[in-house]
């Protein structure tokens, strides 16, 4: 798909994931590309790091893995990440939009995702889930883009996000699971004042940091801002539909830059 700002690249037959978000302005991609010499396309039932790592996938219906927690599918296994990121989707091609839909393979559920253009530098993504079954069904959905970090960026998060939760049990600067940092700016025994929102600063190896808001956000959006380009990068979202915000900021082989919200 392409405007005279964006071109945007979308592989159905691995997972469904936007694979690119090119901005012609700028000339540079906006989504993480992986640095392997070939496209690893996605396996069913693998763990999430054995497939590309790479673009803008879908979390459904759990984002670990872990097993379904009530009758009538209890014990089933759900695969890291969930099924739909490893699975082909059909898709049509409109003259304004692309629709892409999947079925569970353990589950009985459909996706539908709906790919259009609002402006010229702007696009929407459009969801509907159909549970296919006469029982509830319980899920977690998350949008999963991994955007390139160019240096001097920072994740902006709305002003009523005071504080941010510590999700990540590896070794980082934000501490063990569960600790509670003010927002933006917290103490570390490391650092001292440490700015979380400065994605590139400090660029310790490994880094590995993922944090959700505490509370819900009032205001449905955020955003990566480069202080140096002027660039921003920005998703909003209905908060009575997603309640929770998390972001995960990271280096893939030891020198890129991405996050994850």
């Amino acid at each position: 798909m392409e405007s005279d700002l964006l071109a945007i690249t979308i592989i159905p037959e691995s997972g469904g994931k936007i694979q690119s978000i090119y901005d012609k302005n700028g000339k540079k991609e906006v989504l993480y590309q992986s640095e392997r010499a070939e496209f690893r396309k996605s396996i069913y039932g693998s763990n999430f790091e054995f497939g590309d790592v790479s673009g803008f996938d879908e979390v459904i219906p759990s984002i670990d893995a872990c097993f379904y927690p009530t009758w009538p599918w209890l014990g089933t296994p759900v695969p890291d990440h969930g099924e739909v990121w490893a699975l082909p989707w059909d898709y049509k091609v409109f003259e304004d939009s692309i629709v892409l839909s999947i079925h569970g393979v353990r589950f009985p559920y459909r996706i539908e995702k709906k790919i259009e253009f609002l402006r010229e530098n702007s696009f929407r993504l459009s969801y509907r889930a159909y549970n296919l079954s006469d029982f509830d069904f319980d899920f977690i959905w998350a949008p999963h883009p991994l955007f390139v970090c160019y240096e001097n960026t920072r994740v902006v998060l709305p002003p009523s996000v005071k504080e941010v939760i510590s999700t990540c049990s590896l070794e980082n600067r934000l501490g063990e699971y569960g600790t509670i940092h003010p927002w933006p700016v917290t103490e570390t025994s490391i650092d001292g004042k440490y700015d979380i929102s400065d994605v590139t600063n400090p660029m310790y190896a490994g880094k590995c940091e993922k944090f959700y808001a505490v509370n819900t956000p009032l205001e449905g959006w955020c955003a990566l801002h480069n202080s140096l380009s002027g660039e921003t990068i920005g998703l909003s979202y209905p908060t009575e539909r997603l309640p929770y915000l998390g972001v995960w900021e990271g280096i893939e082989y030891d020198h890129t830059f991405c996050v994850d919200n």
